[in-house]
């Protein structure tokens, strides 16, 4: 006759609230080698950058150009995964979130920044200013929003105390470092 077919139970229900979906060992693991990225790409951005100053001519500027590439790649390149993965690490998605916080840091500091006239115009640069900053202040939101839907831990300003939703299945430590429980 007919078979039971098992019911499919999501992952974010088979999750225990107040967790992550990346275990400990894959973000400290991760945090490590983007921190190795950032030092790294900076440090030779600004070794090229100081030889640079030595060469003249042509190949004296590439050097430049390659060491301002590193300097702000090293920057901008760990903080976006780390702002994606960290989204994704709250819930499913949530790696645009953390896309768009950076896309709105970068045109922020663009919109403020004389480079940003080159690539807009004197009479764009506010608004790329007032975007960026908008679209920072809802990616932040946005942030909020889902790890209050998924139950995460959130502290203000590094205070002791935890926020989080009220009808949360266990309670987490107010110490930051421990409030995510292990497996």
């Amino acid at each position: 006759m007919g078979e039971m077919k098992k019911k499919r139970t999501p992952a974010a229900a088979v999750r225990r609230t107040g967790s992550y979906r990346f275990t400990k060992e894959f973000i400290s693991a991760t945090t490590r080698v983007l921190m190795g990225v950032l030092l790294g790409m900076v440090a030779l951005g600004f070794i090229l950058g100081f030889i640079s100053d030595g060469v003249a001519g042509e190949a004296g500027e590439l050097l430049g150009t390659i060491a301002i590439s590193l300097i702000l790649g090293g920057f901008l390149l760990p903080l976006l995964v780390a702002a994606v993965l960290g989204g994704e690490a709250i819930m499913a998605g949530g790696g645009i979130i953390g896309f768009l916080l950076i896309v709105g840091l970068v045109m922020t500091a663009a919109g403020s920044a004389e480079i940003g006239r080159d690539f807009v115009g004197d009479e764009w640069r506010p608004g790329l200013f007032s975007g960026g900053i908008a679209l920072s202040v809802l990616a932040v939101a946005g942030f909020w929003v889902i790890g209050w839907i998924m139950k995460v831990p959130m502290w203000i300003l590094g205070s002791s105390r935890t926020y989080q939703r009220a009808d949360a299945a266990q309670p987490t430590d107010a110490d930051p470092a421990r409030s995510v429980r292990r497996r």
